[in-house]
């Protein structure tokens, strides 16, 4: 079944300290925010790092790769600037702030939901072209685990 993100709805809840799981973000007592105005949703994932040795062999070297750790990617959001919405609000207050905050992307199909922490790392004002309105890039760095709820 394909999945459509026209419709998607991204949300920032509240700071998640250390000593919180990572699955505060997906209980519904979090204070969500809609981050109203999403353009552009860009990439949510984590990637493997390597290490690379190479191996006892009779032949030529060859490097073998294994598995070391996951780390998160970084998530570019564009959205268009509005400074009265909460949820951008919040995105600048996050990026001032040394903590993870809780993230949250509704499909429009109303069950479909991800969930993650993350550390605001960017906030930048993009001008585009000169016909166009003025919009805000946030870079989230993946802090852990991306919890994805299904029907």
């Amino acid at each position: 079944m394909l999945m459509p993100v026209a419709g998607c709805r991204l949300y920032i809840g509240g700071a998640v300290g250390d000593a919180m799981a990572y699955r505060l973000a997906i209980t519904e007592d979090q204070d969500w925010a809609e981050i109203a105005e999403a353009e552009s949703l860009g990439v949510l994932g984590t990637t493997w790092a390597t290490i690379t040795y190479l191996p006892e062999s009779d032949g030529p070297e060859f490097a073998r790769a294994i598995k070391d750790h996951q780390t998160g990617q970084t998530m570019q959001i564009i959205l268009g600037a509005d400074p009265s919405n909460e949820g951008q609000q919040r995105l600048w207050q996050a990026h001032g702030a040394s903590e993870d905050y809780a993230f949250r992307l509704d499909f429009p199909d109303g069950v479909t939901r991800r969930c993650w922490r993350a550390l605001v790392i960017g906030f930048s004002e993009v001008f585009d072209e000169a016909n166009s309105i003025l919009k805000m890039q946030a870079d989230l760095q993946i802090n852990g685990p991306i919890t994805r709820l299904s029907a």
